[in-house]
């Protein structure tokens, strides 16, 4: 786990001036044999080609990314389980009726003149849908 570990922040932290210089506004590859560990590390492929020599890194993105999840610096897996009791509840309403706490904006609209109440109720609140009292 270590070495992968290590692997990873070779990659995450490369130097892309440790492998070319610019030298008379060329680019110009440095001797293999100079580069440090870290850097061999990081490269994923050289090839030489009719447009030069191309030097092709690992993904940074990924390594960071991957070395930030072992750190546990992302949060993937949330508990959005929230347990309240009914105590909890009925004093969080009376804090609100004695304003302590701010109690929740409730937005509201006038109803035409020519409507019943019941039609612009939410379907399970309409009379007709709640069984009647005798």
């Amino acid at each position: 786990m270590a070495a992968a570990l290590s692997v990873l922040a070779r990659i995450a932290f490369a130097d892309i001036t440790e492998a070319v210089e610019l030298v008379d506004g060329k680019i110009r590859v440095k001797d293999t044999a100079l580069w440090s560990p870290n850097l061999r590390a990081a490269v994923a492929e050289i090839s030489d080609g009719r447009d030069g020599v191309r030097i092709k890194f690992h993904s940074k993105t990924q390594a960071i990314e991957t070395l930030a999840r072992h750190l546990s610096m992302y949060r993937d897996n949330v508990d959005l389980n929230v347990n309240v009791s009914l105590a909890d509840l009925v004093n969080g309403s009376y804090k609100i009726e004695k304003g302590e706490i701010a109690a929740p904006v409730i937005e509201a609209r006038a109803l035409p003149a020519n409507s019943t109440d019941s039609e612009h109720l939410p379907h399970s609140d309409r009379a007709s849908d709640s069984p009647r009292r005798r």
